[in-house]
């Protein structure tokens, strides 16, 4: 975003922290335990998880580090240990509904090292990875300027198995999070992909912070 001043999932939208809609569409689906993972400005987050009473979880926290989002990621083990465990970006909006989707599909497939969580409606996603796919099952995740990427964008959420902490680790600190995938798939790991057809809104900058007015997760979320 550009500034140095606020943690990116505090900034509000329509008065609301971005890490509210995070929550919200975690606490639809009944998940109990909740690990806000924050690196730049960590003690805000803080202060914002000891301010707000969260009567239908547990919200905790850790320090991931700065070291980038797979590196943070990998943190996560030693509170994991054999969980399996969804990975979702604290500055996303998501739609009612697609988390559950995303959890039955984990469910049929017990042996897929991830399951990626992507849509059709990319138009916010200028920057996020696309997907090219032999049925369900992700072959190659391509750069969203390669011209012959899918047309499927990765929403920055995934289901998480234990065995791809080795892959987390495989990737250099700069790369996005997503990079380990295709580690996972190099080695003949199956990842596979929950698609939908609904918005989400992404902020990467302040371009998108702008977009906000007139983005299709706003209509959706709004009724407009």
């Amino acid at each position: 975003m550009g500034r140095s001043d606020i943690q990116k999932c505090l900034i509000p939208i329509e008065g609301v922290p971005i890490v509210e809609y995070v929550l919200e569409r975690l606490h639809e689906c009944g998940i109990k335990l909740i690990l806000l993972l924050s690196g730049f400005h960590h003690d805000q987050v803080a202060a914002y998880i000891s301010g707000v009473s969260f009567e239908r979880s547990v919200v905790g926290q850790v320090y991931g580090g700065v070291d980038g989002e797979n590196p943070a990621i990998c943190r996560l083990q030693s509170f994991l240990k054999d969980e399996e465990f969804i990975y979702l970006g604290g500055d996303c909006i998501f739609a009612q509904g697609v988390i559950e989707k995303l959890l039955k599909c984990a469910e049929r497939r017990p042996d897929d090292a991830a399951i990626v969580l992507a849509t059709f409606e990319s138009s916010m996603a200028p920057t996020h990875e696309h997907l090219n796919l032999d049925g369900e099952r992700i072959v190659k995740v391509m750069a969203p300027d390669d011209p012959s990427a899918g047309s499927l964008a990765v929403m920055g959420t995934y289901y998480i198995r234990p065995k791809s902490f080795k892959f987390l680790r495989m990737v250099p600190p700069e790369n996005l999070g997503s990079a380990f995938l295709q580690k996972a798939i190099d080695a003949g790991e199956t990842v596979s992909v929950c698609p939908v057809t609904t918005p989400w809104f992404c902020i990467h900058t302040q371009d998108d912070l702008e977009k906000w007015n007139t983005s299709p997760m706003r209509k959706f979320l709004l009724g407009l």
